[in-house]
């Protein structure tokens, strides 16, 4: 599909799911209820350019979007918003990805996860528990799903990509207590793209934040940064990339000039924009 037609078929992302799955069988870990309604709101972050944003989120969902059964190529990609642990950025950063992935035949599951950091934990623990458990979900559904359990990657942007390390970093580690045999089931992607990470680096800028101790088997990565991110500084995909050098791990990093924050594949007038394609050709590739 020529590039400038894919970045406007993109733009409407209005695709609906093929099936929606609660992550949890009945109440998340720990959760109590008590963050009030679910809510979407659109919310204008640049002038006339506009985002959805849901926030409350307590009952997280797997949304699943096919490809068509001639496109497919068994390849399955876990979509994580961003949103800074606050809300989640619903279309920039999930519908319109899913809609991208789909049209060079990727299976894309797009998990809606918990927000706002709940009191008294790291914003990012209950949402890494429902990444764990989404991706064994996944990997136990893939077939079913029209996959192969074995080319299950995800995709993670700003707090997303975060939350994408952090997945990388603790597949080994459940961080919640078994529930059911999905639980005993592989929670490690198998690839993982970071676009624009925030809170990679420790609050003393002194290396990585302790969550994100790299063990042995750590998928390879493909991580994207701007050098003019006003809101997650460059710095913390080009330490995430040298720690993971360090631990051997295989990982490209893309670092453009302009494009600023929360691009996502829209088309912008900038070299990023050139990403979503050269993660597509390595997506395809990765062993």
């Amino acid at each position: 599909m020529p590039w400038c037609f894919l970045l406007a078929h993109v733009a409407g992302a209005d695709a609906q799911p093929w099936k929606t799955v609660n992550v949890w069988p009945s109440n998340a870990p720990s959760e109590k209820g008590d963050i009030g309604k679910e809510k979407l709101s659109k919310i204008e972050y640049k002038k006339g350019v506009f985002y959805h944003r849901i926030d409350n989120v307590s009952i997280p969902t797997l949304s699943i979007y096919r490809p068509s059964q001639e496109e497919s190529n068994g390849l399955i990609v876990v979509v994580l918003p961003g949103g800074g642990y606050k809300g989640l950025t619903w279309d920039i950063e999930g519908l319109e990805i899913a809609e991208w992935l789909n049209s060079f035949g990727a299976t894309a599951v797009l998990l809606k996860y918990r927000v706002p950091g709940r009191k008294g934990r790291k914003n990012y623990e209950a949402p890494l528990q429902d990444a764990q458990r989404a991706m064994s979900i996944v990997r136990s559904m893939a077939k079913a799903w029209g996959g192969d359990p074995k080319r299950i990657g995800v995709v993670g942007f700003s707090a997303g990509g975060h939350l994408a390390v952090a997945l990388m970093a603790n597949f080994n580690r459940r961080t919640y207590s078994r529930i059911d045999q999905v639980d005993e089931v592989s929670c490690r992607p198998d690839f993982a793209t970071i676009v624009y990470p925030g809170n990679i680096i420790n609050e003393d800028g002194s290396g990585l934040s302790p969550e994100l101790e790299f063990p042995k088997n750590t998928p390879p990565a493909f991580i994207v940064h701007t050098l003019d991110d006003a809101l997650a500084d460059v710095e913390n995909s080009i330490l995430l990339w040298e720690e993971l050098r360090k631990k051997k791990v295989e990982a490209e990093l893309h670092i453009f000039p302009k494009g600023n924050h929360a691009y996502g594949v829209r088309n912008i007038d900038a070299g990023v924009s050139i990403w979503p394609e050269l993660n597509r050709t390595w997506m395809m590739g990765v062993q």
